[in-house]
C-alpha cells in the first residue's frame, strides 16, 4: 500500500488536484525524519499538500484549512477513507457531506 497518493477533490464549481502522504514510515529513515518533525509512528497522519505552482499549504491538520469549506471536508474524508483511496481517487466533497447521493466522476483523470 503506497503511503504517497495524488488525489482529485471536488465540490461545489471546484476541481483540483492534490497530494496527500501517510507519515506511517516504512524504513528506518522515515521512522527517524517523521520523528524529527513531531510525528509518532502511532497514530498514523495524514498530511494534504496543495498542489500549485507556488504558495501552496501542507498539513496534517484539517482544521488549518481555515476558511476552506473544501480542503477541511476533503482533508477528513481523506483521513477517514485513506486505505480505500488509489492515485487518482476523486474526493467528492458534496458526497461527503451528503449533498449528493452519487459522487462526482473524475474531471482531471
Amino acid at each position: 500500500m503506497s503511503n504517497f497518493k495524488l488525489l482529485e477533490i471536488r465540490d461545489r464549481g471546484t476541481c483540483f488536484a492534490v497530494a496527500a502522504f501517510d507519515t506511517t514510515p516504512n524504513n528506518l529513515a522515515q521512522d527517524q525524519l517523521f520523528r524529527a518533525a513531531g510525528f509518532a509512528s502511532e497514530p498514523r497522519e495524514i498530511v494534504l499538500v496543495e498542489i500549485m505552482a507556488g504558495g501552496g499549504k501542507a498539513t496534517c491538520d484539517p482544521y488549518d484549512w481555515t476558511g476552506s469549506r473544501t480542503m477541511h471536508n476533503a482533508h477528513k474524508f481523506i483521513r477517514e477513507h485513506w486505505d480505500k483511496l488509489i492515485d487518482g481517487s476523486v474526493v467528492c466533497v458534496e458526497f461527503a457531506l451528503g449533498e449528493r447521493e452519487e459522487p462526482k466522476r473524475a474531471e482531471l483523470t
